[in-house]
């Protein structure tokens, strides 16, 4: 399996650009320079589960988001340092999580 290729030249996104994706991805929220998305499992095993999704995801996009595991709630951060703001990449892989995991269910 091929990695996707990083673009040469990451470009920052403007807020409305931001938001007017954030309609359309569920779950997601714009806190500072971040994406956040959140997660109520079941258990600590299916929170933890569900963070093996997510890492084998960013492995195979080459895109790590900051991820932290409390308990049974698993919560990520997005953000590309190298741009020093939210990209289209981190939008991408937003949209990717949703195809993985499905949609965001409140607990």
């Amino acid at each position: 399996m091929t990695k996707p290729t990083k673009p040469t030249k990451l470009t920052r996104l403007t807020v409305p650009e931001i938001e007017d994706t954030l309609q359309e991805l569920g779950g997601w929220t714009l806190e500072g320079d971040t994406l956040s998305w959140s997660r109520m499992c079941g258990s600590f095993s299916e929170a933890f589960a569900l963070t093996t999704q997510v890492a084998l995801l960013a492995e195979r996009r080459d895109h790590h988001p900051d991820i932290a595991l409390n308990y049974n709630r698993l919560t990520l951060r997005l953000t590309t340092h190298d741009a020093g703001g939210i990209t289209k990449r981190d939008l991408e892989f937003a949209r990717a999580l949703g195809a993985v995991v499905g949609p965001v269910v409140s607990r």
